[in-house]
């Protein structure tokens, strides 16, 4: 998957799921609607070709998508 499939604010979306914030909480940060935020999430889900928020985040990671930051955001969910 080149790393344009998704766009910024879909990587920006992705990120802040990374940080265990709810689509509620994404979307007061980006002064987006919940449904544009959850549209956002539903198309990352389908780019990235997975059904879960989770693996969205690992593929994403492994795919070197997000900055070390946000993939140890990653590794740090997966303890928990």
């Amino acid at each position: 998957m080149p790393h344009d499939a998704l766009s910024p604010r879909e990587l920006e979306v992705l990120f802040l799921l990374g940080k265990r914030l709810t689509t509620r909480e994404i979307a007061g940060r980006l002064r987006r609607s919940t449904n544009t935020i959850a549209m956002h999430r539903q198309s990352i889900l389908r780019k990235l070709g997975c059904t879960r928020t989770h693996d969205a985040l690992r593929t994403a990671s492994i795919l070197g998508l997000l900055p070390e930051e946000r993939g140890s955001l990653m590794r740090d969910a997966r303890r928990s």
